[in-house]
């Protein structure tokens, strides 16, 4: 896998990234994370974390804003070239996994592999993002929100 992901670095690859759809991204793009933007106390400063899975970006979207009526993830068309690992979640599965995988790596295959996802350094522009969907707080997709394009 490892070897895949180098010989293709060029080409793109769909990720996910899930949040609530107050942010203005449309004008700002996804920005990186930050002190005040952080809604991990593990995530680092300066990066957007991103997932193959809609669901999984669901799951970190409801983790992150809990109680909000309604979550939106987003798909990201990027290079895999701009995938950085994602060491905060690599971290946390060496830490609170059995022993099968205490030598996990810290390579971007590592992050993918069993992390779940990647990050990516800096702001995500907007010609990059489409909406995948709107869910609501059970995880059930729905009908885009009627002020959502008004905001924007």
């Amino acid at each position: 896998f490892r070897q895949f992901l180098f010989q293709n670095k060029d080409k793109d690859i769909i990720m996910y990234h899930g949040t609530i759809p107050d942010h203005d991204v449309w004008n700002k793009g996804l920005l990186p994370t930050s002190r005040t933007r952080r809604m991990s106390l593990q995530s680092g400063s300066g990066y957007v974390y991103v997932t193959y899975d809609p669901q999984r970006a669901l799951s970190f979207a409801r983790t992150g804003y809990p109680g909000e009526d309604v979550y939106v993830v987003y798909s990201i068309t990027v290079p895999i070239k701009m995938l950085k690992p994602d060491a905060d979640q690599l971290f946390n599965k060496r830490l609170w996994s059995n022993e099968l995988h205490k030598d996990i790596g810290s390579s971007l295959a590592d992050s993918l592999i069993y992390g779940g996802g990647a990050r990516i350094k800096g702001r995500v522009e907007t010609y990059r993002i489409a909406v995948q969907g709107f869910y609501d707080k059970n995880g059930n997709k729905v009908e885009h929100p009627s002020d959502f394009d008004r905001k924007y």
